[in-house]
């Protein structure tokens, strides 16, 4: 069993030392209050990664319709130039 790169054993060596530390009565208390900021930090990094994606996307839309943009106007002048040495050539 590998729990984020932690093998069992190291799992009942931290669990014993927190035993020994805390105590038997307050250990329940301390286990709960990890799991609430376990949880709420899932929360704000998931949160933090929604966002950040959010705002890559809402940018690489502005960026492909501006290179768009700038890919029509390339291609009138070209037209220009061409419809200028066609008229320069008769």
């Amino acid at each position: 069993m590998d729990f984020y790169g932690i093998g069992l054993q190291e799992i009942f060596i931290v669990l014993l030392i927190a035993l020994i530390v805390v105590g038997p009565q307050r250990l329940p208390q301390m286990a709960l209050k990890l799991g609430q900021i376990m949880r709420r930090l899932r929360m704000v990094t998931s949160e933090m990664a929604r966002d950040i994606t959010e705002e890559v996307n809402r940018e690489t839309t502005d960026l492909k319709s501006d290179i768009a943009f700038d890919a029509k106007e390339i291609v009138k002048e070209i037209e220009n130039i061409e419809k200028k040495e066609e008229g320069d050539q008769k």
